[in-house]
């Protein structure tokens, strides 16, 4: 469920206000940009998909009302057909991953967001080195809350599974 990208745990304490924007653009700005393409892709597929099983389905009684060569090979496709999808979509959960990918998209851009208030400030700052701590805190706690956000996005798919009682 989770990306490949890999967030350092902190960010490297000694660093320009660059470093700590390209930090937290590489770290979380690229991951959000992922969860927001993820999205949008299992919502397309669950929505073709459900499309798909009410044209076809709505066009069963017509496809065995008529006679026409071939009839039973054509009303038994169009049975694999809505049987096919129906399983792919109760299997891959697409509606499901869908929402969880969503909200994990939107608590990123949540958390993106509070790193941008949180890093004008220190960009205001006078004082050089109080500049420094104030966006490396800043950068740090938005580390924190992707990593955060992103077990929370686990849990709430694993935890939506069901999975048979295990023999002992």
């Amino acid at each position: 469920m989770t990306s490949t990208t890999s967030i350092p745990s902190q960010p490297v304490p000694a660093g320009t206000l660059d470093d700590y924007r390209k930090l937290a653009h590489d770290c979380v700005k690229q991951l959000q940009e992922k969860y927001h393409w993820r999205a949008n892709w299992h919502r397309r597929i669950f929505r073709t998909s459900g499309i798909l099983i009410i044209l076809v389905s709505s066009g069963l009684p017509l496809l065995a009302a008529f006679s026409y060569p071939r009839k039973d090979l054509v009303v038994a496709i169009a049975g694999v057909v809505i049987a096919a999808i129906t399983a792919l979509r109760t299997f891959y959960r697409w509606d499901e991953v869908w929402a969880v990918l969503r909200r994990t998209h939107f608590d990123l851009t949540h958390a993106h967001n509070l790193w941008q208030v949180d890093f004008r400030r220190a960009e205001s700052e006078p004082d050089p080195a109080e500049r420094e701590r104030l966006a490396y805190e800043a950068t740090r706690a938005l580390i924190e809350r992707a990593d955060k956000i992103r077990g929370d996005e686990s849990e709430r798919y694993f935890g939506s599974l069901s999975f048979p009682p295990q023999a002992v």
